[in-house]
């Protein structure tokens, strides 16, 4: 036997002790952001590493290609049950998976495999206006039967498995907080931010991220900065998105109607803006707000922490979870609450420092690395169970 013959043979044979799993990642493909950011990056890592982690990893579906999210059906017929119920069983026929993950909440009702499904939040449960009635209808008539198949449920939070719990009955023990990664800033990246900082350092800011809907309670910041902005005449709220196409939400005359129209000029709106430059803004503002009310997660903290910006926050439980004490949290329906807060951080050098500091310690613990590798136990534990 040839030395290429022997190194194919034994390969074979580490390939024949690995874990199948099949990662349907069909909920990435029309969203760039949330969703479809935890499945390419889960996707990448299980792929890098699917040796070490024991597993021979079938990926199927947008977020499977090294690039990132991409649609593989034209339109939205992808990210609707046709696919996942129809279409995804009879392609995991052929393989026979021991494992399928399902990286949203919505997976294969049939097929072969021991179902994982990943819930990121139960938002349509509390806030339902904000979604299409058809897509609500038909994923609150299917979710039940979902949970009920799954050998075992993730979710991206502690305050994420409660509303599981509260809303469907799954029993504690079915469920696992696997908290998402987040990319941390390149080194070219983070000296592109600190120039922008540097550059911004005598034109303060404080940032609001979108989209402009109900639940994410921009209102509150800008009654805030109302409030504020005659206690600090130079500084200046940038707010970005826009009310997504469809969908209920603030417009941009009624958000002007909550902030003192003589401060209209120091209101910046940028519309959607790409990842490098929200992420420019975020470096270089004195403070990122994020007043939702409601988050399976809370991603936008956690990278404005990586980035050094102190945060204020709602003091709602998913982000006070994820922020773990390094933001200062208010109540979400205050305005004169977030006013004080933030008059409090802007004057005060020391506490910026000190959140700089405990932003930074705290967002380190949030890898991919280490999502990948409590992900993959889970696979191992769910098909070892009888």
């Amino acid at each position: 036997m040839s030395a290429s013959d022997a190194h194919e043979r034994n390969a074979n044979k580490r390939k024949q002790g690995l874990l199948p799993v099949a990662l349907d990642t069909t909920y990435a493909g029309v969203n760039p952001t949330g969703v479809g950011i935890y499945s390419a990056r889960l996707a990448d890592e299980l792929r890098r590493n699917s040796a070490r982690l024991g597993i021979r990893l079938i990926c199927y579906g947008p977020a499977c290609v090294p690039q990132g999210p991409h649609r593989t059906i034209p339109g939205t017929i992808q990210e609707w049950p046709v696919y996942t119920h129809g279409i995804l069983p009879v392609r995991l026929l052929a393989t026979r998976p021991g494992i399928v993950h399902s990286t949203s909440h919505i997976g294969p009702l049939w097929g072969p495999g021991r179902l994982i499904v990943t819930v990121h939040d139960l938002i349509f449960m509390r806030y339902p206006a904000d979604y299409n009635p058809a897509w609500l209808a038909i994923t609150r008539a299917i979710l039940p039967s979902v949970l009920r198949r799954a050998t075992a449920i993730i979710a991206d939070s502690q305050a994420t498995k409660d509303d599981i719990q509260t809303f469907f009955g799954v029993h504690s023990g079915k469920i696992v907080v696997i908290y998402p990664g987040m990319d941390q800033p390149s080194a070219a990246a983070q000296a592109t931010e600190n120039q922008y900082r540097r550059n911004n350092d005598d034109k303060p800011y404080i940032l609001c991220l979108g989209p402009w809907v109900r639940r994410k309670n921009i209102e509150v910041v800008l009654r805030a900065f109302s409030i504020l902005a005659p206690v600090i005449p130079d500084l200046r709220l940038i707010l970005t998105g826009d009310r997504p196409p469809g969908m209920k939400g603030y417009s941009r005359a009624e958000l002007f109607s909550y902030i003192d129209a003589k401060h209209n000029s120091r209101i910046e709106l940028t519309g959607y803006v790409t990842s490098s430059e929200k992420h420019q803004l975020i470096a270089g503002a004195s403070a990122l707000c994020y007043p939702s009310r409601i988050e399976g997660f809370g991603l936008p903290p956690l990278e404005a922490m990586a980035a050094g910006t102190p945060v204020v926050a709602s003091n709602t439980p998913a982000v006070a979870e994820v922020t773990g004490g390094a933001a200062l949290l208010v109540n979400p329906d205050d305005p004169f609450d977030w006013a004080r807060t933030l008059e409090q951080l802007l004057l005060n050098a020391d506490l910026r420092a000190a959140l700089r500091k405990a932003g930074l310690s705290r967002s380190r613990n949030f890898t991919w690395q280490r999502c990948a590798e409590q992900t993959a136990r889970l696979y191992h534990r769910v098909a070892e169970r009888v």
